[in-house]
């Protein structure tokens, strides 16, 4: 009964999905109003750490001048914080191309097969056999397709997948954003998995439960895409929690005017040529990124989600 009197919650019945709020990774050097240079993300882990800046004079492996200074590239804001910029972060449905400040999920591109780029909405392991992943800033070549976002990608006719927490015992599970969003009872099973096949699990956005902060001096609770996403003082409900007092948060809502997705084995094959990002550790031991080309064989290759 502890928690029941500090949240000022009682159980009940679920009441209508609300929206998850997310947060913002923006750009250090700008700093964060409505007009910086800024993407919604769901957690601190989206946001860009460092980047190669430039190569000083005389500079040399292994000694104090390296060929390649890094720089932080991003700053993680709560959604609180990116409330008193004027900037307000859900899951849409859209082409991230069409808005710079959408938010960016990763992919898992498998060279064998159908040669496909599937969208994944947690930052995982490629599960895919042969799979590589291109991170969040791969921009496909072709003008049809649409990078990798929080709802769609690849093609409007495709969905970002995102994993699941699953119980083997009651054989009943769940769509998630996170591992850590699952009880001690489940195993998370990361997005395009065997795992999820097996057990028949598609996740879209519009299915995936998330938790909430909740504003103790306010008596507020908000929907929210991960711990991250909480401000100073509030404190994280996961989605388990969240359910139990009477909220249901998704990461978001089915759009009125989105297609529906095509069959799960259906890959439209054409040939592309494709920048795949990859990270390299130099000989002065730095991780950084490079770029690799791969061309697609005979069978083509094909952005979807």
């Amino acid at each position: 009964m502890a928690i029941l009197f500090l949240l000022g919650l009682a159980k009940g019945a679920s009441a209508a999905a609300e929206l998850a709020q997310l947060g913002v990774c923006a750009d250090v050097s700008t700093g964060l109003t409505s007009s910086s240079t800024y993407h919604c993300a769901p957690n601190a882990g989206h946001c860009r750490e460092y980047v190669a800046e430039n190569k000083p004079e005389g500079c040399a492996p292994r000694t104090e001048t390296p060929c390649v200074e890094e720089v932080l590239a991003e700053h993680w804001h709560d959604a609180a914080v990116a409330a008193e910029a004027g900037i307000d972060c859900t899951c849409a449905y859209g082409n991230p191309k069409d808005d710079e400040h959408f938010m960016r999920t990763d992919n898992c591109y498998n060279m064998e097969a159908a040669h496909a780029v599937r969208c994944m909405g947690d930052v995982s392991i490629c599960p895919l056999s042969s799979g590589y992943q291109m991170g969040t800033y791969y921009i496909p070549r072709d003008e049809e397709a649409w990078p990798c976002g929080c709802y769609s990608g690849g093609s409007p006719d495709r969905f970002t997948e995102w994993g699941a927490c699953y119980d083997k015992v009651k054989l009943e599970g769940h769509c998630s954003a996170h591992a850590n969003d699952c009880s001690e009872d489940e195993e998370y099973y990361v997005p395009l998995s065997d795992d999820l096949l097996s057990v028949d699990m598609y996740c879209p956005c519009w299915e995936v439960r998330t938790g909430s902060c909740y504003d103790g001096t306010a008596h507020k609770q908000t929907c929210a895409a991960s711990e991250d996403v909480c401000g100073e003082g509030q404190m994280w409900l996961d989605p388990r929690k969240t359910l139990e007092y009477d909220k249901e948060c998704r990461m978001c809502a089915k759009a009125d005017d989105h297609i529906d997705p095509l069959p799960k084995d259906d890959h439209s094959d054409h040939d592309e040529e494709v920048e795949v990002e990859e990270e390299e550790e130099d000989e002065d031991g730095v991780h950084r990124v490079g770029v690799a080309m791969s061309i697609a064989t005979a069978a083509g290759m094909t952005l979807v989600a």
